[in-house]
Order: structure tokens, then sequence, then C-alpha cells
């Protein structure tokens, strides 16, 4: 059977560090051209100007009062490494350790042609070159005893010209700290003859270390003392992780006997690493936990059905965790104690955690509209997954209902009273959904956000329910467009399930989506966008977001958007016929024209963070937020891809932060 991942990772590393052919290869290109890694270089290499990394503009899209970013400054001097190396820890058993290095390398010497030109081969010169560059391979090995604080070894002697090896060690209590530096001494002349620079460069270089008699690898040690409560805590999770060894312009790989010893430690330019996947599930007493329940999984349709389902199953992810808490409260005392008191920390943020999903599940028993609000959010996420496998009814799921995971229900059962009560507590607590790409983050969110449009409309007034009631943020735009679809599926379903059914209980005003981007993407005003849908023929600012209708997923042209004269709003329809008859209405809610989102209100607004600086700029941007009007401002407030947000935008976004917080606060408190 072909090993496909293996064979994979080969062919990447002959392609960027190589020999691709061999230790005796022979390239008609400079290696450099060839090989992208792997190269300690010439003291004092620059980097060629169209290599340099200078900052991009920050903005992607323009608006009105746009202002391009700066650009950055290179460099003053900048230049490629010359130096490679590796740290790592000894123990002796006797008074001076020892180890065995060995270094390993190839340079590429220019020869004068004497290969006749082949017509069939591919990668024939044209011109012919006067000479190709054959591979020449060097292999040294040092014994190397640890007696002095540190050492230096010029490897003229040795064969290995314009080398120099430091090895330097710091004693401690235990081991001693050794670091492994080998530098390339060689300064050309002109660091634009790049013949030079590529016959003195040393490709696919890599160091060696083998312990020598006596002596063994000492794992660098964990330590629960370090300041950084991040570093702490990745300690604790990581203890039983044994680190030998870190690299200094390269990455490092060690070797290990089934006794867990460490036998040897080597550079690498491609570190490769099995990375075990999360389970979905969680621990196993989840499962256990869910299966004993009358539902016997997390099912959305049963929860929107069945008020005693929900609560069965929202207690059995309650206690399932409890669960799980007490078990690793129960493994503190076998912890080395410096990890002790982190753990405890940890555990009390985990009960807290708790506290609060039992709190909300509380909620829901005691508050009816909380209850019917939450119940109607399964129903639409459930919705919009039935139409996503191919189911068109929407009442019935069949087999395609949604199966929340549990990490999923648990962040919205923490999260609901306080995104319900403006005076609550957890009303500024910001809450983060940590997990991987792929796991569900945007459903559980959209649960929430969906959780908060029903209560708004059910418990509050008429008037003072219309309005903007979530607003979604992102740090990239094509991100954000992408998460425009799949929050307007659950919208859609919203308004499908308002119209259809529950008017009464929602209000006769449609929910809606809109799209808040800038004017690169989209349009600013509704005579662009006329001019976008009927006169350009391939406009790169468009209105038309989305191609696929949520509802059939007919095929990408089976949206239809309209503009029918320069200023009249724009309507979204679906050009199947079957999926038109089917529904009440087939005039879709999605707003994506600035001036017709300030006209006409969205429920739920995405929008890049670089985009609400106009809140600054342009007096309509208050109608998204209540002002002057009857209409509650935001209740809910999510930001997507937080990580993201760093350095120079960062420090903008926190500023214009504080200015939204205060357009979403009423006389009873802040959004959520």
């Amino acid at each position: 059977m072909v090993d496909t991942r293996n064979t994979f990772i080969n062919r990447l590393e002959k392609d960027l560090i190589g020999p691709f052919s061999g230790d005796n290869e022979a390239l008609f290109n400079r290696p450099s051209d060839h090989y992208l890694t792997g190269i300690v270089y010439p003291k004092e290499t620059h980097i060629p100007d169209s290599e340099q990394d200078d900052v991009e503009e920050v903005y992607e899209g323009k608006d009105v009062g746009d202002e391009a970013a700066e650009t950055g400054v290179s460099g003053f001097r900048r230049f490629k490494p010359c130096t490679a190396g590796v740290s790592f820890a000894v123990k002796s058993q006797d008074e001076v350790a020892s180890i065995i290095l060995q270094l390993k390398f190839g340079r590429y010497i220019p020869e004068p042609t004497f290969i006749p030109f082949d017509p069939d081969r591919k990668d024939n010169p044209k011109p012919y070159p006067d000479f190709y560059w054959k591979r020449v391979q060097y292999i040294k090995e040092f014994h190397v005893t640890l007696d002095e604080d540190i050492k230096r070894f010029e490897c003229d002697k040795h064969g290995l010209k314009n080398i120099e090896v430091f090895v330097r060690q710091k004693r401690l209590a235990d081991c001693s700290i050794v670091t492994v530096q080998i530098i390339n001494t060689f300064v050309p002349k002109n660091t634009d003859d790049y013949n030079v620079v590529e016959e003195n460069s040393m490709f696919q270089f890599s160091v060696t270390l083998k312990a020598g008699k006596g002596t063994s690898f000492h794992p660098r040690k964990t330590s629960a003392a370090e300041s950084d409560e991040d570093q702490r805590i990745s300690n604790l999770i990581f203890r039983d992780i044994r680190e030998f060894a870190t690299g200094h312009n390269c990455s490092v790989k060690w070797a290990c006997a089934e006794t867990g010893d460490c036998t040897e430690i080597a550079s690498t330019w491609m570190p490769i690493e099995n990375v075990k996947a999360i389970n979905h599930s969680g621990d196993s007493v989840f499962q256990e936990k869910i299966q004993n329940t009358l539902v016997g999984r997390l099912s959305a349709q049963a929860m929107f059905e069945s008020k005693e389902s929900l609560l069965e199953l929202s207690y059995a992810v309650s206690n399932a965790y409890t669960s799980w808490i007490d078990e690793q409260t129960s493994r503190i005392p076998s912890l080395d104690k410096q990890f002790i008191a982190q753990a405890k920390i940890n555990l009390d943020r985990c009960k807290s955690a708790s506290l609060r999903i039992k709190e909300g599940i509380t909620y829901l028993k005691e508050h009816t509209h909380a209850l019917k609000a939450f119940q109607l959010a399964n129903l639409v996420m459930r919705i919009q997954r039935s139409w996503a496998s191919g189911n068109k009814d929407w009442q019935t799921p069949g087999d395609t209902d949604l199966i929340w995971r549990p990490f999923q229900l648990a962040f919205a059962l923490m999260c609901l009273p306080s995104s319900s009560e403006r005076e609550h507590t957890d009303r500024s607590v910001f809450d983060l959904i940590w997990f991987p790409t792929g796991g569900g983050k945007t459903e559980a969110y959209l649960l929430l956000a969906a959780y908060v449009l029903f209560l708004r409309r059910i418990k509050s007034e008429k008037r003072s329910a219309a309005g903007l009631s979530v607003m979604m943020r992102y740090t990239l735009r094509t991100l954000t467009i992408q998460q425009f679809e799949r929050a307007a599926a659950m919208i859609t379903a919203c308004e499908v399930i308002r119209a259809e059914k529950y008017s009464d209980l929602l209000g006769n005003e449609r929910f809606s989506i809109g799209l808040w981007v800038g004017s690169a993407s989209t349009p600013n005003k509704l005579t662009e966008a006329y001019k976008a849908l009927n006169e350009d023929t391939n406009p790169t600012s468009t209105p038309a977001q989305i191609k696929t209708c949520p509802r059939c997923g007919g095929t990408k042209s089976a949206l239809s958007w309209r503009s029918s004269a320069p200023g009249e709003k724009l309507s979204v329809s679906c050009r199947n016929e079957s999926c038109a008859n089917q529904y009440p209405f087939n005039n879709l809610p999605f707003l994506t024209v600035d001036e017709q989102i300030y006209n006409e209100v969205p429920s739920l607004l995405i929008g890049t963070v670089d985009k609400f600086v106009q809140i600054t700029r342009n007096a309509k941007c208050g109608h998204l937020f209540g002002t002057n009007s009857e209409s509650l401002p935001p209740d809910l407030i999510i930001q997507d891809e937080l990580h993201l947000i760093s350095g120079p935008l960062g420090s903008l976004t926190g500023i214009y932060e504080l200015a939204i917080d205060e357009l979403c606060r009423t006389a009873n408190g802040r959004a959520k």
C-alpha cells in the first residue's frame, strides 16, 4: 500500500531543501533558485529588494473618506542567515560530559559545461550556459569534551573552508545547557556577485548530535513559576511532553529509544509532527450522559418540539461537565507541587462556567419567553442544516436533523442569562469560543444570535423590537462575505417561520441581514448598485454577494438580484419556480448596499472592523444604533477571528470599541 503522506513529505523535502537528484547532482541554474530553505549563506549576504517583505496596505476596500494605509519602511540592513545551531541539555555520570557532533551539507561548485545539448531534455537551458553547478558532499564528525564554558573550532584544517563551530555550555545544578552554533564566516567582497555567494553557501545543512560515553540528553524543564500565565497553563497541560532541544535559525528533531531516553538530536528545516485531532464529542462521560436520555442525542429538532427534551438534554451536558470537573479535581494531588496552584485556578474557572451553564438551564425553566426563543432558535438552525442537506421541506427534518456537539450547546446555555438581561452581572463578560477550524464555532454563535433575535421580538414592544439586534464583525473581507452566506441561511429560516407560522408572536416586520463592508466589494449607493447590476459587464463592486438560494440550493445563477431604476431599493429572488411557490415570500431579506442598510435597518449586520470607522464620519450610521428612534440599540456583538485583531488594527479597533459600547448602551445596561 502506498503511504501517500510520506510520499508527499519526501517529495516536498526534495523540492524545498534538496538534493533532488542525489548527493552528486548537477544543476544548470543557480542552486538557490532550485531550493528555498536549508541554506546557510556567507556573512552579510543581502536580501534582494525583490524578496523584501514590506507592510502591505491594511484596507482592502474603499469607502467615503477611506485613507490609504501607510506602506512599511524596509529594514536598513537585511541579511540572509549565516548561522544555524541547536541548544539542548546534557547530564553526565563522569565529571566532564562529551558529545559527538556531525556536520553535513553540500556545496555547489561551478564546473565547465561538457554535457552535449539534448533536444529531448525538458530542462535544457536556453541559451546553453558556460558552466553548471556540481554538488559536492561534505561530512565531518567532531568529538567534543565539555570541559570549558566556550569552545571554538576553526574547520579549515578539517577540510571545511570558512566554517566556525562554537560550543557554549552553562552549568546548572543537575545538568548543563549546551548551545552548538555553526557560522559561515566567508564574506564576499561583492555581495552582488551571485556566483561567489552560491559557491560559498552551505546547502542541505544539518547538524546531528549524539551523547558521548557516560553522557545523556536531558529534557527541558517545565516550570509553573513563569510570570506569564499562558506559559504556566501550557506547562501544566503539556507536562508529560518532553522537549529535548530547540533550534536557532532552524528547527530541531530528536529520536528516542523505547525507554523514552533521547538518543539523537538533529537540526531540520522542515519539522514534521502528527497532530492528533480533537474529538468533537468531548470526553466519554458526555456521550454516556447524553445516550442515557430519552432522545439519546443532542437533537435540535427534539429541543424545539419538547420542553422536557430540551431540559433533559441540557442537564445531561451540564452533569457530564460537572463529572469531568470532579474527575480532574481528584487528580490534583498526583501532580508535581509546581503545577498544583495553576491546576486549581483552571478548575475554579471550569466550575464557574459550570455554574453559568446550570444558571442558563434554570433561566429557561423560569422564563417562558426565553424558553420559546431558544426552541425557535433550535428550529431555525435545524432548518438551515436541512436546506444545506437538500431537504426543501422545512417542517419535516427527516434524516437532516442537526445534532449539537456538547461544547456548542454548553456555550449557548452559559451565555443565555447575560444575553437576555442587560442588568446581568455577566453582561460585560467577553465569552470566547476556542475550537479548531471546522469544529462548529459558527453554528454555536449563530444559535445564540438566533435566540437573541427571537427574544427581542417576543419580550419587547413592536416599535422597540425593530432595528438592529445582532452585530457580527470580522477582520478579513473575504471571510466576512463567506460567513455572510452562512448567516443569511439562518436569517432566511427566521423569516420563513415568522411569515408562515409565527407572525403573531414575532411581529410583522421581516427578519433581514445586512452586509456592511468597503465599496471595493459592495456599493455604497443604490445608484451604484443599479449600474453594477444593469450596465457594468464585470463589476468589481456588486451587491450580488450571494449566488445560491439558501432554501433550495439551486445552481449558481439561482438568485436574481434586481434594481428597476437608479435609487430604487434592490430585490433578491430565487429563479426556481418551485422554491418561489413553496414559501410565503420570494423577496429574500438580504441587504448589501449601504444606503439601503441605513434606510431599512437589518436585524443582523455583518461587517468588517475597519468599516466601523464610519460611525464618526457618516451620521446615517446612527440608524444602526437606534439613535433618535424608538428602536433599542443592538443587544449582542459577536467578534469572529479575534486573534487577527492585533498591532495597529487592534489599537484602532480598541478606540472605536469604546464608542460602540456607548452607542449600544441603554439605561438598563450595555450590549452583550
